[in-house]
């Protein structure tokens, strides 16, 4: 199984599940699903056994990665034009993953510092190739959005071995965008996507030790109240935000929660600022479901986990409610982001 994000425990029950756990029966294949031709097998090429699509640009192209029989991962991008291009200039040829794209074609993702095991994000593009942007003063980072301004977002550990969200810009480098008060505990947070107006999305863990969802803007942190029961006037006891769309000041945040503890079902969401959250629901009842990625007409994509059978990927909006995408013919699939356009990205075990 390879490595993917450093991560706390609440983040390894509601992140994207690990390769381990998909594609019992098959291998996977990255997809691309439109509402009129559905689920696209974008196929993988030769040297390669499976392959991933994690994010989609307004303009329709795709960042993703491929895995070879050792499980080494290799970044990728996918256009119409041209199918798979693996990224060029890479820092370290057996290790680098592709997490965010935008409409400029600047990728960014993790690779391994060479000659070692060490996780840095980077960030690619065809002009430069692909340039390592260094840490918060730890080991540590992985890049995971990046909007069409081309500033990045992940996480890094610090100099004292915390894990915090980070920003980075042309201009200003790497800035530690800071944790909520995690009063006794390790402090933490993971940044996961950022909208065009510059606002951040992601997770942060405070006094109670588990992960809430947040957003940071102007340079402060802020939490999603209103995410789930018990109470309305609070988030639930474990949540994390992944997606963030540019409607309104802020945007809308798509994300998880659970009720009470970090093993309790997982909810997905959409929130804004003026109503709360909105609990999206489940697909035949399952009880383990995650909002991956939110759009600008306010469609949800992600995917859920029932406790037998078939796991689909869904896709969601208020007018038409909550749809399966279906698979590429295996038992699950996942989707991880969508776009203006409507198409999907994700990746689905084949027969």
């Amino acid at each position: 199984m390879i490595k993917r994000i450093f991560s706390f425990s609440v983040v390894c029950i509601l992140l994207l599940a690990s390769h381990a756990a998909r594609g019992q029966s098959g291998l996977d294949h990255a997809f691309l699903w439109t509402a009129s031709g559905g689920m696209q097998d974008l196929g993988v090429p030769a040297g390669y056994i499976q392959s991933f699509a994690n994010a989609i640009s307004r303009k329709g192209q795709i960042a993703g990665y491929f895995l070879n029989a050792n499980e080494e991962p290799t970044a990728a991008i996918w256009t119409p034009a041209t199918g798979w291009r693996i990224l060029s200039q890479r820092l370290n040829p057996k290790y680098s993953i592709a997490y965010g794209i935008n409409s400029a074609q600047q990728v960014v993702g993790v690779t391994e510092v060479p000659g070692t095991n060490v996780p840095h994000a980077f960030l690619w593009t065809a002009a430069t190739g692909m340039q390592d942007l260094g840490t918060l003063g730890g080991a540590n980072s992985f890049a995971y959005g990046i909007n069409d301004s081309g500033e990045v977002v992940g996480g890094s550990l610090t100099a004292t071995g915390e894990g915090h969200a980070f920003l980075w810009t042309q201009s200003g480098g790497m800035q530690d965008l800071g944790t909520l008060d995690a009063g006794g505990f390790t402090p933490g947070s993971t940044a996961y996507a950022v909208n065009d107006k510059g606002v951040v999305t992601g997770y942060s863990v405070p006094k109670d030790d588990f992960s809430e969802a947040v957003f940071w803007r102007n340079g402060h942190i802020y939490t999603l109240r209103g995410i789930g029961p018990p109470d309305p006037g609070q988030s639930g006891p474990s949540s994390i935000a992944y997606a963030i769309n540019n409607v309104g000041p802020i945007g809308e945040i798509a994300g998880s929660f659970s009720k009470s503890s970090p093993n309790d079902p997982a909810f997905p969401f959409l929130w804004n600022q003026a109503t709360g959250a909105i609990t999206i629901g489940a697909l035949d009842g399952s009880t383990n479901n995650t909002a991956t990625g939110v759009n600008d007409l306010g469609q949800v994509v992600g995917y859920d986990i029932p406790s037998s059978g078939v796991q689909p990927a869904f896709i969601w909006s208020s007018a038409d409610g909550l749809q399966s995408l279906g698979t590429l013919g295996g038992p699950t699939s996942w989707a991880t982001a969508i776009n203006n356009a409507g198409q999907v990205v994700g990746y689905s075990s084949t027969p």
